[in-house]
């Protein structure tokens, strides 16, 4: 009898799930904001609080002591236990007939393989929708498979903003505006980036508002991505 060892190795199976995951995680946009670390360990130390600023040093005369600052004296040290996150899947009892039927043991390593990367890659996306979750709440929440856990970030209420009008027919560049500034003055420096939503992207293409910005009034021009893209980054 053949054991799935005899097939393909438990570390050709681990590569192959690393791969796949790296692969994904580097297409994914939110992973170049909230980047993955390796743990050594089954639990974190996350630090909450603080107004975000780097305290500016003082000068002194020579001699004298150096002051300390009061950088992270408002700040909270939090342990959070790390879930398992994984996936398994099934290689049917036909496809194995299938791969046996072409008499090359390769193609059975292959089958394998390919699941292995699949697995990887689901873990990925997992880690992707949770981090979309985490930039539009500041919460992460969990509760799948007995594991039940929520981890808040304490984010300043006003970095969770909704628009009054739907950007369809209102006023986002007032709405970008307004949030950029309540942003800044909270954390003392602009936003680097805006994500939204494949959605709301088309309805800012649509917008009146955006359209004359681009194109000039009563235009009828359509506006593309990058000219959006373009034109949030002048303003």
């Amino acid at each position: 009898m053949i054991l799935e060892t005899d097939v393909v190795s438990p570390y050709d199976m681990t590569i192959a799930g690393r791969v796949g995951q790296e692969e994904a995680e580097a297409g994914n946009l939110l992973s170049a904001v909230l980047p993955s670390e390796q743990v050594f360990g089954q639990s974190i130390d996350i630090v909450k609080g603080g107004n975000g600023f780097n305290e500016i040093a003082n000068f002194r005369s020579y001699d004298s002591e150096v002051s300390f600052g009061e950088a992270g004296e408002d700040v909270e040290e939090v342990t959070v236990k790390l879930p398992a996150l994984g996936q398994k899947t099934r290689i049917s009892e036909l496809d194995q007939l299938k791969a046996f039927g072409h008499g090359d043991r390769q193609v059975l390593e292959d089958m394998r393989l390919k699941a292995a990367k699949l697995r990887g890659v689901a873990v990925a996306e997992r880690m992707e929708l949770m981090r979309g979750q985490v930039l539009q709440t500041g919460v992460a929440a969990i509760n799948e498979n007995r594991f039940k856990k929520t981890i808040d970030f304490d984010r300043d209420a006003s970095m969770t903003v909704t628009a009054g009008t739907v950007w369809g027919s209102g006023a986002p560049l007032t709405d970008i505006d307004t949030w950029v500034a309540v942003y800044s003055e909270l954390n003392g420096h602009d936003p680097e980036n805006l994500i939204v939503s494949t959605a709301i992207r088309t309805a800012l293409k649509k917008n009146p508002e955006v359209v004359a910005s681009i194109h000039g009034e009563n235009s009828k021009q359509r506006v593309t991505n990058a000219q959006l893209n373009d034109f949030l980054i002048e303003e």
